[in-house]
């Protein structure tokens, strides 16, 4: 399995919470918003996740965890590997 910094894991909950409010791909603009930092910061961080095969990512269309089975060359893929142990609530996000 690929190493996933802290902040890596940052963008990738926020992607995989947005992805749950809306259909489609994620814009910059939506994850800077959520992670209250510059659209440009984000930007910088969609290419090292798209290079790292976590996500799709093109500067067009926005950004999406693959599905499962698609992209990581690891079963399962990375939504359910790297999201595998995170529970929603009303109070936020929670590693399980």
């Amino acid at each position: 399995m690929k190493t996933i910094t802290f902040t890596e894991e940052n963008y990738l909950k926020a992607i995989y919470v947005l992805s749950g409010e809306a259909t489609g791909r994620i814009a910059n603009q939506s994850i800077a918003n959520r992670l209250e930092i510059n659209p440009a910061t984000v930007t910088e961080m969609l290419h090292r996740l798209r290079d790292k095969r976590l996500i799709e990512y093109s500067r067009t269309d926005g950004a999406r965890l693959y599905k499962s089975g698609e992209g990581s060359g690891n079963e399962g893929g990375p939504q359910t590997q790297v999201m595998g142990d995170i529970s929603c609530s009303k109070d936020g996000l929670h590693m399980g």
